[in-house]
């Protein structure tokens, strides 16, 4: 494919994409300016890795030609939007719209995005001689939804920002929302809820996955039918869940009040589940750990599956009993799949939202108030979108003192092939 050949191809897919995306917009009556900058920044990424990859040379000598296709790429953009706009008046009687969103593209920002990280990626591809171009439209959406929003909220965290002011306007102040943030009853107690939470995830259900797996790992009648049943739960939706467990809480008619009712009889003190402080988090960590048991059953019926069966039959051989036979070899030989469980069980329980939510809202008294829950009341109900940001600081922090461990494990354990 020649150079001209590939810029007008690329000038022709780059003006119909943005036209036809002005027109929609237009039509909509919407401002889409995030939508044309990635359009263009990926037409350009995918196009230039087709030039490249098609190039009998890669060296230095491409990379003008690979600035000249990007340059054509967006100047056939503006074009596009001008014409799109000067169409979408003549269609709906209105070009304002069009003309705000080519001074947005025009901005420093914009031409960065367009011009400067596919020219950059370009730059390396062509030294590098890899086709490297293939992963812009990848990228190019992790940066947009990912990386971005991560580093707006890192900003917003040091800020008084109301969500209601523009960003740009709203008070810097430091680290205010942290030092407020720790001196916060509320936050303490759902700290520590989540502390609660993940202690107990990573006790009771991985020991019951592991025992289901233990079970259904033999040959008996009906053994497909239990695992599809302990592992259903996982189906249904975190609300749902909620929902159900919700109803049988209820003092009056729950499921469980009315079985104690008849066991201890009509006068009998029963508890207010959800409305006790004491009782309501233990609740809703029993609901979220009824849907996790089977999901950990499923992962160490499979790492049993691909158990060495020599290595045990060769414990049976020396005399070992079930249980020795367990914790000396099947255990240790499941240890990158604990692993995964656990990490798994950590990000689960830190990152519970859903069944909080739908429960009890964080109450009775912010008692079973959790981090992720008290971070959305504080944006969403308080305005307080800088506290809140503060919040989900603290939280990506303790997940990555997690994760960060378990990714360099795995990188010093695994295997290339």
């Amino acid at each position: 494919m020649s150079l001209s050949t590939t810029i007008l191809w690329a000038i022709g897919a780059t003006f119909a994409a943005n036209f036809i995306i002005g027109l929609v917009f237009q039509w909509l009556e919407a401002q889409p300016l995030h939508f044309l900058v990635a359009a263009v920044a990926l037409i350009i990424s995918f196009l230039g890795g087709l030039y490249l990859r098609n190039l009998k040379k890669i060296g230095l000598a491409s990379l003008p030609r690979s600035l000249l296709a990007g340059l054509s790429l967006g100047l056939a953009t503006l074009v596009a939007i001008g014409a799109s706009g000067q169409l979408g008046g003549i269609l709906f009687g209105t070009q304002t719209r069009s003309v705000m969103l080519m001074q947005g593209y025009m901005s420093l920002v914009g031409v960065l995005i367009a011009f400067g990280i596919p020219f950059a990626v370009g730059v390396y591809t062509s030294l590098a001689n890899v086709p490297f171009l293939f992963l812009g439209l990848p990228l190019t959406l992790y940066a947009i939804w990912i990386i971005g929003p991560m580093i707006t909220t890192g900003y917003i965290a040091f800020t008084n920002w109301d969500g209601v002011q523009a960003l740009n306007e709203a008070p810097f102040i430091g680290w205010r929302n942290f030092e407020r943030l720790f001196a916060d009853r509320n936050f303490n107690i759902a700290f520590w809820n989540n502390v609660r939470w993940l202690a107990f995830f990573i006790l009771i259900p991985t020991s019951m996955g592991l025992g289901l797996a233990m079970i259904f790992n033999g040959k008996f009648l009906g053994a497909r039918f239990f695992k599809v049943a302990f592992y259903s739960p996982l189906v249904i939706a975190p609300v749902v869940v909620g929902l159900v467990f919700e109803a049988m809480y209820r003092p009056q008619d729950g499921l469980i009040n009315s079985l104690l009712r008849i066991l201890l009889g009509p006068e009998a003190p029963l508890p207010g589940w959800l409305a006790d402080p004491n009782l309501v988090i233990w609740c809703i960590i029993i609901a979220a750990a009824w849907r996790q048991v089977g999901y950990v059953m499923i992962l160490y019926l499979a790492g049993l599956k691909s158990l060495d069966t020599s290595l045990v039959e060769a414990a049976i051989v020396d005399g070992a009993n079930p249980w020795q036979r367990f914790w000396h070899v099947i255990f240790p030989l499941l240890g990158p799949v604990t692993v995964v469980v656990a990490v798994i069980s950590v990000i689960d329980s830190l990152r519970a939202f859903d069944l909080v939510a739908i429960m009890t809202r964080g109450g009775p008294a912010n008692a079973s108030e959790v981090l992720a829950n008290f971070m959305y009341m504080q944006a969403f109900n308080n305005y307080r979108y800088g506290y809140s940001a503060a919040i989900a600081l603290v939280l990506l922090g303790l997940m990555l003192f997690f994760i960060v461990p378990y990714l360099l494990h795995v990188r010093r354990t695994e295997l290339e092939y």
